[in-house]
């Protein structure tokens, strides 16, 4: 699943990311896509709008995926 311009993944929770997102976020499928070698963009999306929840620039919560 993903896009071939974003390459987006779904997001899985993980010890880190509890304080994060909230389980109404959760329950909407978070996806993360690369920006650059170190920051990450979190969202979800609906039809083709991706709405980004939070952009990670120290690459702190990725689950090696």
């Amino acid at each position: 699943m993903g896009h071939p311009g974003l390459d987006y993944k779904r997001f899985h929770k993980n010890s880190n990311t509890q304080e994060y997102f909230t389980p109404e976020q959760w329950r909407m499928d978070i996806f993360k896509f690369r920006v650059s070698e170190k920051i990450r963009c979190f969202g979800y999306r609906e039809k083709d709008t991706f709405f980004v929840l939070r952009i990670d620039l120290e690459h702190k919560l990725s689950d090696k995926g």
